[in-house]
């Protein structure tokens, strides 16, 4: 589910090229993910936005309540907190779209200018998106060169728990700087014979 509840996040805030993530876990085994985590990953200014901690919550751990108080969260969404105001969605809890800390609404917000085109069937949309970005249409939000940074992010994450410690990335060369035996799980050792 990352990659799809991080669709909006990556696309406003540019969630790629982490310079350190961490994390903590219960329940992960050398064959199996945890069963709760909490993930959190530092990303350097970039792209003529300001530096951010980025937090994954997952398996039941929640954000802070004081995030967004008098919501309950639901079990898949994002809180996004800026400062100028707070947007929580949710699958569960806020179905067909999101709320905003201060009460404001779509209405309130006119002057902003829409980036991404609606559809009807929310349910449908991104295999409606795909489909006409495979006819010759407008390129999909979920191409590779957009998809593919924010899946490395989210992967970023699985190693940090694996580490059981932080670690210190190196987005260009894809290594970790701080554990390199953490490196033999970035890439894959093939077998010869075998394309890598």
């Amino acid at each position: 589910m990352g990659c799809h509840l991080l669709n909006v996040p990556s696309l406003s805030m540019d969630l790629s090229q982490p310079s350190a993530v961490e994390a903590t876990a219960e329940g992960a085994t050398e064959e199996a993910g945890p069963v709760r985590s909490h993930v959190i990953w530092d990303l350097p200014a970039r792209r003529g936005q300001a530096a951010l901690r980025f937090h994954w919550y997952d398996g039941g751990a929640l954000p802070p309540a004081h995030l967004f108080p008098g919501q309950t969260y639901g079990g898949n969404g994002v809180l996004m907190v800026g400062s100028e105001d707070t947007l929580l969605t949710s699958y569960e809890s806020l179905p067909g779209g999101g709320k905003l800390r201060s009460g404001r609404t779509a209405a309130d917000l006119k002057s902003i200018p829409e980036l991404f085109e609606k559809y009807p069937d929310t349910e449908g949309a991104h295999y409606q998106e795909w489909i006409r970005s495979c006819k010759g249409g407008p390129r999909a939000l979920s191409a590779f060169d957009l998809a593919g940074p924010v899946t490395e992010t989210l992967l970023l994450g699985n190693l940090a728990i694996r580490a059981g410690q932080r670690l210190e990335w190196d987005a260009k060369a894809l290594k970790v700087r701080n554990l390199p035996s953490a490196n033999a799980w970035v890439k894959t050792a093939y077998r010869p014979g075998f394309v890598g």
